[in-house]
């Protein structure tokens, strides 16, 4: 849409003068033309936010469960291998020695370690980094994290509103355009050619797009790029991965001359066509 959206504005430009276009002008598309890019831009910069902060948030996750399970196994010398109430005392509230599963319990787990190593210094080992210090230093980090990651979820999410926001306007521009230009050039018209636009009465299906590259994403993801074709409105994206899918299959459709396809294994080898 980005594209059209240009080709458009391009041909406003050139041609609106001559036609007698008065509302939906070039400035006015070019004006939702940079509001739509500058809200992608946003958005894609607080994607990649969000992914560093997730990361962030299990390298330290990684750094919580390997204090636990050395905690574990050296509380085990004084506390013995089964459960008790003394294993309570240290942190242990599920009448269990294994470790609890999600982030959240980990933290908590941690922070009830760190209380204990306080009221029982004696159990501390320094050169195993199972220390109350230590354990105030990995719950702070862990709180920190998942904060960061939370606020970098919501503002992405906000921002892929205002996106979307942007797009529709866009959309509703170029269509307030084509609905102008109905009015003011027949079907038959070349000069749709110029806006970029297909000719109405012409329903000639146009040629698939030449070149196709395809560089890698974020992990999982491939980012496919193509000349525009001429009179082309939208594109089907197929993909086709070794070993899983027989023929092609339809991934997106889309407006642009750009697709995202994810969700793929590391080292799957895939095909594209459009």
């Amino acid at each position: 849409m980005l594209f059209r959206s240009d080709n458009a504005a391009r041909g406003l430009h050139s041609l609106a003068a001559t036609i007698g276009i008065a509302h939906n002008t070039e400035a006015r598309v070019r004006a939702d033309l940079a509001a739509a890019r500058a809200a992608e831009q946003a958005h894609q910069e607080a994607m990649s936010a969000r992914l560093a902060a997730t990361a962030a948030q299990t390298e330290i996750a990684k750094q919580a469960r390997e204090f636990l399970y050395t905690a574990r196994d050296i509380f085990k010398g004084t506390l013995g291998r089964s459960y008790s109430q003394a294993w309570r005392i240290a942190g242990f509230h599920n009448n269990t020695l294994e470790l609890p599963s999600t982030f959240g319990a980990r933290k908590e787990l941690v922070k009830s370690i760190e209380q204990y190593l306080v009221a029982y210094p004696n159990m501390e080992v320094p050169a195993a980094n199972v220390t109350h210090t230590f354990a105030s230093g990995l719950y702070d980090g862990l709180s920190s994290a998942k904060m960061a990651q939370s606020s970098a979820w919501s503002n992405q999410l906000a921002l892929r509103a205002a996106r979307d926001a942007a797009a529709r306007a866009l959309r509703a521009r170029l269509r307030g355009l084509i609905n102008e230009l109905a009015g003011l050039i027949g079907p038959n018209d070349p000069r749709w050619i110029g806006f970029g636009f297909n000719i109405p009465a012409d329903h000639t299906t146009p040629d698939a797009p030449r070149e196709l590259t395809l560089c890698p994403g974020a992990p999982g993801h491939l980012v496919a790029t193509w000349p525009p074709a001429p009179g082309a409105a939208r594109y089907r994206v197929f993909k086709r991965v070794a070993g899983v899918d027989e023929d092609f299959v339809l991934a997106k459709t889309v407006s642009d001359t750009e697709a995202i396809l994810n969700t793929f294994t590391s080292g799957a080898f895939v095909s594209v066509e459009v």
